[in-house]
């Protein structure tokens, strides 16, 4: 089917209720933010990994979706998952066979 790409983006838009580049670059965020989370792998490939050519985009895109850079949003994670499992909580617990609380 051959329609433009302002037909394309105002339809999309009409079904996903925003535009493709900005669900785009959603994705990748939260693709990037995973491999922050899970991975100790460079900044720079992540970069390359979810699809940027340039790592100042990335990081500025980064910094104004999430609030921090993406070494900062690292750093939180871990301090987090580090306080979090020497409290008893977080992957400490699965390895004692707890389970931690839900809300």
């Amino acid at each position: 089917v051959m329609i433009s790409p302002r037909h394309f983006k105002r339809r999309f838009k009409q079904a996903i209720g925003e535009t493709p580049l900005n669900y785009l670059q959603r994705i990748r965020i939260e693709a990037a933010k995973k491999k922050l989370e899970y991975t100790r792998a460079p900044v720079s490939e992540i970069t390359w990994q979810i699809g940027y050519v340039d790592s100042s985009s990335y990081c500025r895109l980064f910094k104004r979706t999430t609030g921090l850079s993406p070494r900062d949003y690292r750093e939180k994670f871990f301090r987090q998952r580090e306080a979090g499992s020497s409290m008893g909580f977080g992957r400490g617990c699965v390895r004692k066979g707890l389970t931690p609380l839900t809300g």
